[in-house]
């Protein structure tokens, strides 16, 4: 029977390829579609809150509520988000019947990432 020589690499190259190459780069993509997720609802949080806050400050008293929920709905629908997943909210902070009110609007998509914006004249 002829003796084995543990010194020569041959074969070893492949072996290093399903290990290093496969099994640990399985884990590094879970990770990056991970973050990949949240960065797309961060990114969507924000358009909207700007984006609907800006639809309500250009719409004529009368029709601002219902401009912001169409502005809301159609971003929604644009980002791939469902109702379930986003809620918002927009407040008044200062001067609320006056000429220069302060607003803010509140976006939270999904359980992890939530922003708001503020728009006031001063």
């Amino acid at each position: 029977m002829r003796a084995m020589n543990f010194s020569d690499e041959s074969g070893s190259a492949a072996l290093e390829l399903l290990v290093f190459g496969v099994l640990l780069q399985v884990p590094i993509l879970a990770i990056a579609t991970q973050f990949a997720g949240i960065q797309h609802q961060q990114l969507a949080a924000q358009t909207m809150s700007q984006q609907g806050l800006r639809a309500y400050v250009q719409s004529t008293a009368s029709v601002a509520d219902e401009n912001l929920k169409l502005a809301m709905r159609d971003m929604s629908q644009n980002f791939g988000l469902t109702s379930e997943d986003l809620n918002y909210s927009l407040s008044c902070l200062r001067d609320c019947s006056g000429a220069e009110p302060l607003l803010s609007l509140r976006v939270s998509v999904g359980k992890q990432v939530e922003t708001s914006v503020m728009f006031g004249r001063n």
